[in-house]
């Protein structure tokens, strides 16, 4: 790939500039930056990393069979508990607008929580997942029909009344492709939730190229409402509510953007119960800030629910 293919867009395919001039060492070895469309506006990495980059960087990282046992004990069962409590507020806005026994499509499950919390509501729930062995782990766990691989190279041969995008859509190569068939597979007036880390935030002026959300170069775009409400657009879906306030995401983003050994993909597998214990102290602490910013526009972090007319 030369110079000028790695600077395009993932969305529109037209020609980035650069956004930010710090550079970030990557695992293999290569220099990323982040660069922006000069069409579309979107903040994206590059160059692209390979897949043997991009598996480097996710092994024993982001979920293990840990995330999945319940069995938890003490102090760490009232953490496992805390943070369910945590991920059940993120999830509430479009708990409230589905029907009963909803049909629901979560694109990359990770460890399976969230599809946890989904089932307690009786939702009809299936899950897509990379990873085979996470994937594996979470069916049968869970007893969810799952497809392994990314959304748009699965056969699906039914609709669904929400498909929800926690924290993936950064992740994957083509967003642009992944909203598109989203939409395809929806019921008439379905749901998709998305949410991301926003590059608008005051976070990420204050953090710059320390500021955790980037996590270069696993994510591979970087949104703000514009951005992302214009390939909703294009994919077919108005926005329906916005919030910039998570319970889960947004007073991490500024204890791990101070302390990055806080964080919470090493800590939770390495580290005491009580270094758990303090790091989410630290995010109680840190909770004024994310609310001002939140309340600004201009939080760390952005949920969005669009909805399909059709």
């Amino acid at each position: 790939m030369n110079e000028n293919q790695a600077s395009l867009c993932p969305v529109c395919n037209e020609k980035g500039v650069l956004f930010h001039k710090s550079t970030f060492p990557g695992k293999d070895n290569t220099i990323y930056q982040l660069f922006q469309c000069g069409e579309c506006r979107t903040v994206f990495t590059c160059p692209r990393p390979t897949l043997d980059a991009l598996t480097k960087a996710y092994d024993a990282y982001y979920w293990s069979e840990t995330d999945i046992d319940k069995k938890k004990k003490g102090l760490k069962r009232l953490v496992a508990g805390f943070n369910s409590w945590r991920l059940k507020q993120v999830i509430r806005p479009l708990v409230k607008v589905l029907p009963p026994r909803a049909t629901v499509l979560e694109v990359g499950c990770g460890a399976g929580q969230l599809s946890r919390i989904l089932l307690e509501h009786d939702f009809q729930v299936e899950v897509t997942e990379y990873s085979h062995q996470m994937l594996s782990l979470v069916t049968e766990t869970l007893g969810v029909k799952g497809y392994p691989g990314d959304l748009t190279e699965i056969e699906l041969n039914k609709r669904y009344d929400a498909i929800i995008f926690n924290n993936v859509l950064e992740h994957v190569l083509s967003p642009a492709d992944n909203l598109r068939r989203a939409v395809s597979i929806l019921n008439p007036g379905g749901f998709v939730f998305i949410e991301v880390p926003n590059i608008d935030s005051w976070q990420f002026a204050v953090f710059r190229q320390h500021w955790y959300p980037l996590d270069i170069p696993i994510h591979l775009t970087h949104f703000g409402p514009a951005t992302l409400d214009s390939l909703a657009g294009q994919a077919g879906v108005t926005l329906y509510k916005r919030s910039f306030f998570s319970m889960r995401s947004s007073m991490a983003g500024i204890v791990v953007s101070l302390f990055p050994s806080f964080d919470p993909r090493n800590i939770r597998h390495k580290s005491s119960s009580w270094i758990l214990f303090v790091y989410l102290g630290m995010q109680v602490a840190a909770l004024p800030l994310a609310l001002i910013e939140s309340l600004s526009g201009k939080g760390g972090i952005m949920r969005s629910i669009y909805r399909s007319y059709q």
